[in-house]
């Protein structure tokens, strides 16, 4: 189209620019150097700019690799069990810089941790990235194996006794016999996942599992395990059919899958792998529990959503667990025994195991014995979508467990632990006490640095088939961010409480000031007839210091139902800090909480 201007076409405005200049008094090659000068600038700094950034990526490894990184290094064995008839693969998964760290400092190697898959039916090697990130830094082992009929561990023929929940506890003896007898190990956690759970704490409640097979179980550590099988499925059922009514039942079993059971796509190699090598033959029939059986169209009844031929999904035959369940009268009943095992509960927030198929395992003595906690953003897979975080959480436990055994023993048996007699770990540390202006100031400015960060640097994961209407989206769920203004908001309700404000204490002194802070917040609880719970923001100094704005290096959230029951409700560090920063000092208060809320 000619020039509205000029009435020229392309070629004429072209023509008539060095006459437009030349007028001006300057030739179009002035005008034209006047301006190549910046314009190449402005190009080579853009240009270098995204070659920083292309090398940047590309020196980042992937998600998938960082998933898998160590996990082909381990020594395989056999463990003979039915009589001998057949064996089951067991693998070691040890960190030998780690173990040569101990060696040098002259510290003993942690307990091992012996981690159960679920299914049944479903090999361990979906398990493999989490003793990866278990058995780091400290040189902790850990230990898988394959339960009879699949993975490593597959048959021909069906075994002596053939499948069932009876026969898995014994073979699970028969592994903690000789890890004992063959590999000297006289104390162990115990990991389980889904069905693996049912197994141990079927076998911890009804068979003896740990008292006949030489070895000490130190703790036992539950991820999205139910206590009551058919109620496991009644509540599959029901979020099958929510999804089949806000996406279509055409869409409704990938939704499920994408929601509940592992929002990672592609899936990981290690989950791809661990359903190729699943149990098929003699064990076809072994296989599945809860809402991992699969799902089939089936006609529909009157209630239920359809498609246009009236079918909706249905679980895939009969669950190889129906009838089964522990009540809590049970769970409450085994930890009255001073030989039961804490027990922590880890559920993702979407998991198919509802909160509701957590009841049973709430019998266990809260104060004492048991932990429950939520993986934000989360289903059945939360050591795959979330692999550092759930990670975090587990060595977390096991560092509370081996630190605060002794404690523990002794409260149970009624004896009463003295401040001077703190756990040389504490230290001598600095801490102060915050008030509500301080602990949201500090929060609220660490959230938006940590917000900056995870824009700045997003982290590598695989596509989010988690829209926004089944939940928050699945990258943005693990901004950290999100966890320091969570904590700001819950930092409201703490005006109100006699806690010295900037301080500095060392940690046997602040144990008195929580134990004095908390009974006073209950006296006044019980005289106005308040309902909110008693709440402190326990900061971590830098060492050296004053209690100032910079000094404070993460903040400890601590909340009380009553005296004594005491928990943690979030942590944070500043953004220039490592996590490390954020775990020693949440095991640093789980120690001063154990303490203050002594009998």
């Amino acid at each position: 189209l000619p020039c509205p201007r000029t009435g020229l076409g392309r070629a004429g405005s072209a023509a008539i620019l060095p006459a437009m200049y030349a007028f001006r008094g300057e030739t179009w090659g002035q005008k034209a150097i006047q301006f190549k000068v910046p314009l190449i600038c402005l190009g080579s700094l853009a240009a270098a700019r995204q070659l920083r950034k292309f090398r940047r990526l590309r020196a980042r490894p992937s998600f998938e690799e960082q998933l898998s990184e160590g996990n082909n290094d381990y020594d395989k064995m056999r463990v003979p069990v039915r009589d001998g008839s057949v064996s089951i693969a067991l693998k070691r998964f040890m960190d030998k810089e780690g173990m040569a760290r101990s060696v040098v400092r002259g510290i003993p190697a942690p307990p091992p941790v012996l981690l159960v898959h679920d299914g049944p039916g479903l090999p361990s090697r979906y398990l493999e990235p989490l003793s990866t990130r278990l058995r780091r830094p400290n040189g902790r082992a850990c230990y898988l194996y394959d339960q009879l009929g699949c993975g490593q561990s597959k048959v021909e023929s069906k075994p002596l006794g053939g499948f069932g929940l009876k026969q898995s506890v014994e073979d699970l003896k028969s592994v903690l016999r000789y890890m004992c007898d063959e590999l000297g190990e006289n104390e162990v956690h115990i990991f389980a996942h889904g069905f693996g759970g049912a197994l141990v704490m079927e076998g911890l409640l009804k068979d003896q599992l740990g008292q006949t097979e030489g070895l000490r179980i130190r703790s036992v550590i539950l991820l999205g395990t139910p206590s009551n099988a058919d109620e496991a499925d009644e509540e599959a059922r029901r979020l099958m059919a929510e999804a089949a009514a806000v996406v279509g039942v055409y869409d409704a079993a990938q939704s499920f899958w994408f929601r509940h059971v592992c929002a990672l796509k592609p899936q990981p190699e290690c989950l791809a792998d661990a359903y190729s090598q699943g149990a098929d033959g003699p064990a076809s029939d072994w296989r599945g529990f809860g809402a991992l059986r699969g799902w089939d169209l089936r006609p529909a009844d009157l209630n239920d959503v359809a498609d246009d031929l009236g079918k909706t999904w249905r679980l895939r035959g009969d669950s190889c667990l129906k009838g089964w369940s522990l009540t809590r009268s049970d769970v409450a009943e085994f930890y009255r025994k001073k030989s039961a095992p804490p027990l922590l509960c880890l559920r993702g927030e979407h998991d198919f195991v509802t909160a509701a198929c957590f009841e049973a395992w709430r019998g266990a003595d809260a104060r004492l014995r048991y932990r429950e906690q939520n993986i934000g953003g989360c289903g059945h897979n939360a050591h795959l979508e979330h692999p550092e975080a759930t990670a975090a959480q587990i060595r977390l436990w096991l560092l509370d467990v081996e630190d605060n055994t002794n404690t523990r023993e002794r409260r149970e048996a009624g004896m009463s632990l003295s401040v001077s007699e703190a756990p040389q770990e504490l230290g001598m540390q600095k801490w102060t006490f915050l008030a509500q202006d301080e602990a949201r100031e500090r929060l609220n400015g660490w959230a938006s640095e940590l917000s900056w960060q995870h824009q700045r640097s997003p982290p590598e994961k695989p596509g989010a088939w988690r829209s926004v209407g089944q939940g928050l989206p699945h990258r943005a769920v693990f901004a950290p961010s999100r966890s320091a203004r969570r904590l700001a908001e819950w930092a409201r309700k703490l005006q109100g409480l006699p806690a010295p404000r900037s301080s500095q204490i060392i940690p046997t002194e602040a144990v008195a000031t929580i134990r004095e802070v908390f009974a006073r917040a209950q006296v006044v609880q019980r005289k106005l007839h308040l309902s909110s719970k008693p709440r402190l923001a326990l900061g971590l100094l830098e060492d050296d210091r004053t209690a100032t704005e910079a000094c404070v290096k993460a903040i400890v959230c601590v909340e009380a139902e009553n005296l004594n029951s005491v928990r943690i409700v979030g942590a944070a560090a500043a953004p220039d800090l490592p996590s490390e920063v954020r775990d020693g000092a949440v095991k640093q208060v789980t120690t001063m909480l154990s303490m203050a809320t002594q009998v």
